[in-house]
């Protein structure tokens, strides 16, 4: 009996790990949740709720944004105001998609300046 509860015990832990990792809940909500704080508001910063916040921008219209940036900032323009007016997509969406490259380290801020970051190879 104790054995078999041990292992139902454990069973249930794993699966909550398992719905923790699947879930589309806010990270925070969630283990808020599990620790029994019902009806906690969203965290804002964990990824479930980062990828939410990008529902607004198409994955084509993302790599868009994306790729003009790198050009621009290839060509020498580093001017957070200059990228943001010579991109041709809404200036939240262009905001969103270059503080996410700075979030992923593809892009760096220096001196008030943005820069592609330099990837050495072999």
């Amino acid at each position: 009996d104790v054995y078999q509860e041990r292992k139902e015990n454990l069973e249930q832990k794993i699966q909550a790990v398992i719905d923790y990792a699947e879930s589309d809940r806010c990270r925070s909500e969630f283990l808020l949740d599990y620790f029994g704080q019902k009806n906690a508001p969203n965290c804002g910063k964990c990824d479930v709720c980062k990828e939410s916040d990008n529902k607004d921008i198409s994955k084509q219209e993302h790599e868009q944004i994306l790729k003009a940036l790198h050009q621009l900032l290839a060509s020498g323009v580093n001017d957070l105001d200059k990228l943001v007016a010579q991109i041709q997509y809404a200036d939240e969406k262009v905001l969103e998609v270059i503080q996410n490259a700075i979030d992923k380290g593809e892009v760096i801020v220096k001196n008030g300046s943005l820069y592609q970051r330099k990837v050495l190879t072999d």
